[in-house]
Protein backbone atom coordinates (compact mmCIF):
# COMPACT_ATOMS: atom_id res chain seq x y z
CA UNK A 1 0.00 0.00 0.00
CA UNK A 2 1.30 3.31 -1.29
CA UNK A 3 2.40 6.10 1.50
CA UNK A 4 -0.69 7.77 -0.09
CA UNK A 5 -3.38 5.61 0.71
CA UNK A 6 -2.39 5.40 4.11
CA UNK A 7 -2.55 8.82 5.09
CA UNK A 8 -6.00 8.80 3.52
CA UNK A 9 -6.84 5.61 5.75
CA UNK A 10 -5.58 7.42 8.83
CA UNK A 11 -7.53 10.71 8.01
CA UNK A 12 -10.52 8.59 7.62
CA UNK A 13 -10.73 7.00 10.59
CA UNK A 14 -9.86 9.71 12.58
CA UNK A 15 -13.24 11.39 10.78
CA UNK A 16 -14.88 7.89 11.24
CA UNK A 17 -13.94 8.16 15.05
CA UNK A 18 -14.73 11.69 15.74
CA UNK A 19 -18.06 10.95 14.16
CA UNK A 20 -18.56 8.30 16.82
CA UNK A 21 -17.80 10.18 19.77
CA UNK A 22 -20.27 13.22 18.87
CA UNK A 23 -22.69 9.94 18.90
CA UNK A 24 -22.23 7.48 21.71
CA UNK A 25 -25.18 5.70 21.43
CA UNK A 26 -25.35 3.11 18.99
CA UNK A 27 -28.71 4.29 17.82
CA UNK A 28 -27.58 7.60 16.82
CA UNK A 29 -24.43 6.30 14.52
CA UNK A 30 -25.46 7.25 10.97
CA UNK A 31 -23.77 4.95 8.22
CA UNK A 32 -22.61 6.28 4.80
CA UNK A 33 -21.33 4.79 1.51
CA UNK A 34 -18.24 6.61 1.56
CA UNK A 35 -17.43 5.59 5.39
CA UNK A 36 -18.68 2.30 5.01
CA UNK A 37 -15.64 2.06 2.27
CA UNK A 38 -13.35 3.74 4.28
CA UNK A 39 -14.01 0.70 6.84
CA UNK A 40 -13.33 -1.40 4.89
CA UNK A 41 -10.40 -0.23 3.39
CA UNK A 42 -8.95 0.83 7.03
CA UNK A 43 -10.19 -3.38 7.51
CA UNK A 44 -8.06 -4.76 4.50
CA UNK A 45 -4.87 -2.53 5.86
CA UNK A 46 -4.90 -3.73 9.15
CA UNK A 47 -4.41 -7.21 8.09
CA UNK A 48 -4.73 -8.77 11.37
CA UNK A 49 -7.12 -12.00 11.45
CA UNK A 50 -9.68 -10.64 13.08
CA UNK A 51 -9.97 -7.44 10.86
CA UNK A 52 -9.71 -9.86 7.63
CA UNK A 53 -12.58 -12.10 8.85
CA UNK A 54 -14.83 -9.06 9.53
CA UNK A 55 -13.99 -7.36 6.30
CA UNK A 56 -14.66 -11.20 4.29
CA UNK A 57 -18.05 -10.94 6.31
CA UNK A 58 -19.15 -7.30 5.37
CA UNK A 59 -18.35 -8.62 1.72
CA UNK A 60 -20.41 -11.67 1.93
CA UNK A 61 -23.50 -9.74 3.54
CA UNK A 62 -23.01 -6.88 0.98
CA UNK A 63 -23.26 -9.68 -1.73
CA UNK A 64 -26.12 -11.15 0.02
CA UNK A 65 -28.05 -8.39 0.40
CA UNK A 66 -27.22 -7.47 -3.26
CA UNK A 67 -28.62 -10.62 -4.32
CA UNK A 68 -32.15 -9.98 -2.02
CA UNK A 69 -32.82 -7.30 -3.59
CA UNK A 70 -32.69 -8.18 -7.38
CA UNK A 71 -35.02 -10.96 -5.89
CA UNK A 72 -37.14 -8.69 -4.38
CA UNK A 73 -37.49 -6.55 -7.44
CA UNK A 74 -37.99 -9.55 -9.38
CA UNK A 75 -41.37 -10.59 -6.90
CA UNK A 76 -42.54 -6.90 -7.31
CA UNK A 77 -42.64 -7.34 -11.02
CA UNK A 78 -44.10 -10.65 -11.21
CA UNK A 79 -46.55 -9.12 -9.01
CA UNK A 80 -47.63 -6.44 -11.40
CA UNK A 81 -47.64 -8.21 -14.36
CA UNK A 82 -49.86 -10.40 -12.80
CA UNK A 83 -52.08 -7.50 -11.21
CA UNK A 84 -51.88 -6.17 -14.93
CA UNK A 85 -53.31 -9.20 -16.37
CA UNK A 86 -56.34 -9.49 -13.71
CA UNK A 87 -57.14 -5.75 -14.45
CA UNK A 88 -57.61 -6.75 -18.40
Amino acid sequence: MNPFTKRKINQNTYHFKTKIMKNQNLQDIKTYPEMNQNIKDYLEFRSDVVSLYALKRINELEKELETLKVSHKNVISEEDERTSQVAR
